[in-house]
């Protein structure tokens, strides 16, 4: 919304989403350079590749809060190597996938629109019947759990 200030939680998600650009793109211009089959020619190292790919960010003017400074050069092996972002690795272990946030999102904003208050309990208990669907006896009994929705919000 214009003319107000971001809240620390987007402004976290949006530094999170420019930070593992800058990784994929580091890992793009590391795999590209080293598939090419030119035997004389001097393949750029990891904290190269983090430095380079670092400096188009800057010249590109995209400001952060906070500003990303660097780029691990360790974090861009394991990610070359086949490993995956933290913020992947967390979505993956959270109880809904995306399609189902967005999900439940609407739920909140249509209840909403048609003026029936939601409670936490009563969103709760909608997100325990959307896993319990797709998760079947592997979702625990007493569902996400009592702060859960609140985290979510």
């Amino acid at each position: 919304m214009v003319g107000r200030p971001k809240s620390k939680a987007q402004r976290q998600q949006e530094h999170r989403r420019i930070r593992d650009s800058l990784y994929q793109e580091a890992k793009q211009l590391y795999l590209e350079e080293h598939r090419q089959n030119n035997l004389g020619a001097k393949k750029r190292g990891l904290r190269e590749i983090c430095a380079i790919v670092l400096g188009r960010h800057r010249e590109r003017g995209v400001r952060t809060d906070p500003p990303i400074t660097s780029l691990s050069a360790s974090t861009l092996g394991r990610l070359v190597n086949g490993g995956v972002s933290q913020s992947v690795s967390n979505a993956s272990r959270g109880w809904l996938t995306k399609t189902e946030e967005d999900i439940v999102v609407k739920f909140v904003i249509e209840m909403a629109n048609h003026g029936f208050p939601l409670s936490h309990a009563r969103l709760k208990d909608h997100v325990d019947c959307i896993c319990r669907a797709r998760l079947g006896d592997e979702f625990p009994k007493e569902g996400v759990g009592v702060n859960w929705t609140e985290r979510f919000i």
